[in-house]
């Protein structure tokens, strides 16, 4: 099993990334709705969007993450950046802290999608 530390994590600014990809994502949760959204954007190239009902914000946002990994592999990007709002999911993929069990599934299936790009960087942004 591949581990957070073990991935090839690379951020280097004084690089060109002219032939890299970037990866958004995002996952919303409306209490009193009982709804949860999903997105992703890989910028200049696609983007989707889906309803996933009602989920618990991290699951929603581990989904929007590994859904838009399996685009960007589908799509043979080889290079990619990510960013994310949510620190919790960041530090659960770079193994820093104990995740919760009810994404076990989705952070492994993350790491496995991570293993098929030459190059990631992953990056907490602050949202707007």
């Amino acid at each position: 099993m591949m581990k957070g530390e073990d991935l090839a994590l690379v951020y280097n600014l004084g690089c060109s990334f002219f032939s890299v990809e970037k990866l958004n994502f995002d996952g919303s949760r409306k209490h009193n709705k009982k709804k949860a959204s999903v997105g992703f954007v890989i910028r200049d190239e696609c983007g989707a969007s889906f309803n996933l009902g009602n989920a618990l914000v991290l699951a929603v946002e581990c989904t929007a993450l590994r859904n838009g990994l399996i685009k960007g592999s589908q799509k043979g990007i080889r290079r990619l950046q990510i960013e994310g709002d949510f620190q919790l999911v960041i530090n659960a993929i770079y193994g820093t802290i104990q995740h919760y069990w009810s994404i076990d599934n989705l952070i492994q299936d993350i790491w496995n999608l991570l293993s098929t790009f030459d190059q990631v960087a992953i990056r907490h942004v602050f949202s707007k």
